[in-house]
């Protein structure tokens, strides 16, 4: 809940360009600001990397996220930098397979001690792993078809990561008429 009107405005402004300079690249800028967040982005897609089937994305971000207090519960403020290198190669139609490496920096405030297991501060480096099945009739506005996505990413000294984890996430979406 918000605790004046100020608090429920939110400004967002995004520029995107596909196709950028004519070579299939896109480009895409992003900022949003409101009383609970400052986010900043900015995203490059190659799909044709160095004119062969790899594709290049590189993304870079800044986000503050403050979470107000609640009842006795305190606040936290959470700030994050990073970035992430991801490299894709189509191995057969519609299955593609990713790579990526990702840096970050969080650095955690939080008011009392009840939230203090919840977060955590420090610098995480990531590899990452992806399968993609996509035979979607069109990516913007899906009728038919379906979109799955796994993905692995592992974090620990090895990688140069303060802190370790090790995450598997799974996206599955179908469309139909």
């Amino acid at each position: 809940s918000f605790n004046t009107m100020a608090d429920a405005i939110q400004t967002q402004a995004q520029v995107s360009q596909n196709n950028f300079l004519g070579r299939g690249q896109s480009l895409t800028l992003m900022a949003m600001i409101s009383a609970q967040r400052r986010q900043f982005m900015f995203r490059f897609y190659e799909p044709y990397f160095f004119d062969s089937r790899w594709t290049l994305s590189l993304s870079l971000y800044n986000q503050e996220v403050f979470y107000p207090s609640q009842g006795d519960f305190g606040g936290v403020s959470k700030l994050s930098r990073g970035g992430e290198l991801r490299f894709g190669y189509p191995v057969v139609r519609d299955l593609y397979l990713v790579a990526g490496w990702r840096i970050s920096q969080e650095e955690v405030d939080v008011d009392n001690m009840f939230h203090a297991h919840l977060f955590k501060d420090g610098f995480t480096s990531s590899f990452t792993a992806s399968a993609l099945y996509d035979n979607r009739d069109n990516r913007m506005f899906p009728t038919n078809g379906m979109y799955h996505q796994l993905t692995f990413e592992y974090a620990d000294d090895y990688t140069g990561s303060s802190i370790e984890f090790a995450k598997l996430e799974m996206t599955n979406q179908f469309y139909w008429n």
